[in-house]
């Protein structure tokens, strides 16, 4: 009866070992979904994004960056806070977050989210790819197709607690240049920026590059507000023979006015080579071979066995 008891008693105390585990782990996994959605919870963000960044949460930041706009949850814990969902600001938060902790597991959806970013929320993600250069070997063709991009950035770091804007860094550009420089692509920013100076020999530095959104960086930079890197990115546009610029040239010289006479010049002259290369006569394709007509391998002969030499007694 003692025996009885005691298993009995045994096998309680394991019940409520594992319920009070399991029960645990609902909390843990509950309260980084909480952590996540407090991001975008005016009242709660700051001190969200302080409780992540100490603890290194990169889990919860990236949840809060890829959420949809509307709760990833139907129904919340009725242990919440929250009063609404603000996914820009969760997403500005999670991006903030994920700089500072510099984790690598967010390069992914930082790009992810990058496709699709407003411009606030873009100046960020590209400061967090850069810092820490977490972005090394995957994010830099994300990061080139910025470079000639002019959008101010100073307004897009205010408010925030632990991102801060590189010194001397004022334009989208500059940002991407900065940040590509901490992942040793020192040599092809200077040779964009070269190119956007019209020095030739940078040109064709860039062309030997052949880096993957140097094209796309050209044709920003063509609406670049300076007009000496707006006439030098649209010959250098022709250099590149990048016929896929011509909508944007062209959108460029009907936007110019009559005072920006350098630039229209240039644009005038990159599209009418542009074109040129469009009408220049195509190679036409080899027709398949016939293959019927080729010569045939000849098959062997039959060998007759009847007069080979038998063994003795056959």
């Amino acid at each position: 009866m003692y025996l009885l008891i005691g298993t009995v008693g045994v096998a309680c105390v394991v019940s409520v070992a594992i319920a009070r585990a399991n029960a645990s782990h609902r909390l843990r996994t509950q309260r980084l979904s909480e952590m996540a959605e407090a991001l975008g919870d005016p009242r709660r963000c700051e001190w969200a994004l302080d409780q992540l960044i100490r603890r290194k949460q990169h889990g919860a930041m990236i949840e809060a960056l890829l959420a949809p706009p509307t709760l990833a949850r139907d129904t919340p814990p009725p242990h919440t806070r929250m009063t609404r969902w603000d996914y820009r600001l969760a997403r500005l938060h999670a991006v903030e977050g994920l700089g500072t902790i510099r984790a690598q597991e967010s390069v992914n959806p930082l790009l992810t989210a990058l496709a699709a970013a407003n411009p606030v929320l873009r100046i960020r993600i590209v400061w967090a790819l850069g810092i820490g250069s977490i972005g090394r070997c995957s994010a830099e063709s994300a990061l080139i197709a910025f470079l000639g991009d002019d959008d101010d950035v100073l307004a897009a770091f205010s408010g925030c607690r632990y991102a801060v804007c590189p010194d001397g860094v004022h334009t989208l550009g500059e940002l991407a240049a900065w940040s590509l420089r901490q992942m040793d692509e020192s040599q092809l920013v200077d040779a964009f920026e070269g190119t956007l100076r019209g020095d030739p020999a940078a040109v064709g530095q860039l062309k030997s590059l052949d880096a993957a959104g140097v094209r796309t960086a050209l044709m920003r930079a063509v609406n670049h507000k300076n007009p000496i890197i707006s006439a030098n990115a649209a010959l250098a546009l022709a250099e590149f023979r990048a016929t896929e610029a011509l909508p944007n040239l062209r959108a460029r010289l009907r936007a110019l006015d009559s005072r920006s006479d350098l630039v229209r010049r240039t644009c005038a002259q990159s599209i009418s080579q542009l074109e040129m290369l469009l009408l220049l006569p195509r190679v036409a394709a080899a027709p398949p071979p016939n293959t019927r007509t080729l010569p045939r391998v000849a098959s062997s002969p039959r060998l007759d066995h009847s007069r080979l030499p038998r063994a003795v007694g056959q």
